[in-house]
């Protein structure tokens, strides 16, 4: 097993749009899923909150993290 830093682990951080369409084709029309892995993007640091143009909200969504 190697020990790795949290440190030593570079994080790409790319656009919302890069990460949403990355996510759409992994996962298609699965809503659940795109919304809940561009959530761990966000927490790990791939991706930056901008904007919230279009004021989307999660409803009725539990997520187990």
């Amino acid at each position: 097993m190697v020990k790795v830093s949290i440190l030593d682990l570079k994080v790409m951080v790319v656009s919302q749009r890069d990460k949403m369409r990355e996510l759409y084709s992994i996962h298609g029309c699965n809503d659940e899923a795109i919304i809940s892995q561009y959530v761990v993007a966000e927490k790990q640091g791939e991706v930056t909150r901008k904007s919230n143009k279009y004021n989307l909200l999660m409803r009725n969504m539990r997520l187990d993290y």
